[in-house]
């Protein structure tokens, strides 16, 4: 928290953005593979990889308990249904 305080004192977007690997990375540590471990977790905690978290829902808020989409897996990939009112984190290269 001093640290994210700190880090905070010029406005709120770095300690938004330094505070996704805490939450995605604790997720991933978590519940991930061991795969996800090594080829997402580890390169996001050397800062060679963003994260992102897309949470926020139109009828649902932030509620992590009121979230309705839905990622089902399909071979190698997932498809996901439902809304997000916005995702956090950094916008991809284009």
């Amino acid at each position: 928290m001093v640290a994210l305080e700190e880090i905070g004192v010029l406005g709120t977007s770095l300690p938004c953005l330094w505070s996704l690997v805490s939450i995605v990375g604790e997720a991933i540590a978590a519940f991930g593979t061991e795969e996800q471990k090594l080829h997402i977790l580890a390169p996001m905690l050397r800062g060679e990889l963003a994260a992102a978290e897309a949470l926020t829902e139109p009828r649902g808020g932030s509620d992590f308990f009121a979230a309705t989409t839905v990622a089902r897996r399909d071979g190698d990939s997932f498809l996901l249904t439902g809304q997000k009112r916005f995702v956090s984190g950094p916008r991809a290269p284009t």
